[in-house]
């Protein structure tokens, strides 16, 4: 602590990841002692503190202490199950934030968040209460206007309420969205936050085992994404309409071009898989004749992995027009 403390005016990068013993009461009493105005703020950019039993504890602090204003990066997820057994509970951590008058933006510059598994059900425990987690995480205005890049893997446990106030503000601004096994996540609520948008800067999207969102409002989300990189859609009512969309952003001559596609488990046909793939391989001959062309462009990975409806047939043709441009297809032929 001594040492964050004499390194607070200039410290820019902080990991205490796994850190258990690093307290963050005493991190904040560290940072108040250097700095003369509670709301001051530190020149720390980017927080590391995946796996660390503070993260109720931070997001209080920073709800009362200003200290953060700079902060761009935020990485809090929670990967390691042994780590809840040090959570202390949150109730008199939802106890102090409720005496909080006028909660604002604990972090008003950030543009990454990582909170993997801080909703998911199967964490929640006596302890940990996760369904307190998912209201800390909504009282403190935790995804700002202006985020660019949010990963909240296994949101299992996060209501649709919840999880529509808190992606309002960002959503139009979002060019990364992982969000997994989000129950609470509909096509009601993808219809409603896509609005009058006609275009989002969506560059990698990830709404796998999202089951709650039908194959049209799919489609309408990635015809507003043309700059799309990495989708993955597995285990999700994805149909040929959604790869249709996907097809039309590879024929596309102004698009980034389509880099990564996991679409296993979905109700993608053979003659679908196929448009594709024949979209592929024009896309990549294009490039590849294209003198101004910075760099040759390539499928690296499709994966139609368990789509019962595209059979032996259809999965020679896709990896044939695949195999000169070297794409990993992962295609389990049925039966």
């Amino acid at each position: 602590m001594e040492v964050i403390a004499r390194e607070a005016s200039a410290l820019r990068v902080l990991d205490i990841s796994g850190c258990t013993k690093v307290r963050v009461k005493h991190m904040f009493k560290a940072w108040n002692s250097v700095i003369a105005d509670a709301q001051g703020s530190t020149a720390l950019e980017k927080l590391y503190m995946n796996d660390h039993p503070g993260i109720p504890e931070l997001l209080v602090y920073s709800t009362k202490y200003r200290h953060f204003s700079n902060l761009k990066v935020l990485h809090m997820s929670i990967r390691d199950q042994g780590v809840l057994s040090m959570y202390a509970g949150l109730g008199p951590v939802m106890e102090y934030l409720q005496r909080i008058t006028n909660a604002q933006i604990p972090f008003p510059g950030l543009i990454e968040l990582s909170i993997d598994g801080v909703w998911d059900a199967t964490i929640a425990s006596q302890r940990f209460e996760s369904i307190n987690t998912a209201l800390l995480i909504s009282r403190c205005r935790l995804l700002c206007s202006g985020l660019r890049r949010l990963s909240a893997l296994d949101a299992t446990f996060v209501g649709a309420v919840l999880l529509h106030a808190s992606l309002t503000d960002c959503f139009s601004t979002l060019q990364k969205l992982h969000l997994t096994r989000a129950a609470g996540f509909d096509s009601s609520m993808l219809w409603t936050l896509l609005g009058a948008h006609q275009q989002l800067p969506l560059v990698s999207l990830d709404l796998s085992g999202c089951v709650a969102v039908d194959a049209p409002a799919m489609a309408a989300l990635i015809s507003r994404c043309s700059g799309l990189v990495h989708v993955n859609l597995s285990q999700t009512p994805a149909d040929n309409t959604v790869m249709a969309e996907l097809t039309r952003i590879v024929s596309a001559d102004n698009a980034t071009g389509l880099e990564v596609v996991v679409l296993d488990t979905t109700d993608i046909t053979g003659a679908a898989a196929r448009d594709f793939a024949s979209a592929c391989a024009k896309r990549y001959v294009r490039t590849r004749n294209n003198k101004h062309a910075r760099h040759t462009w390539r499928l690296s990975l499709l994966d139609i992995d368990n789509c019962f409806s595209i059979g032996s047939d259809a999965v020679a043709i896709v990896r044939d027009l695949l195999s000169f441009m070297q794409t990993r297809v992962l295609a389990a032929v049925p039966g």
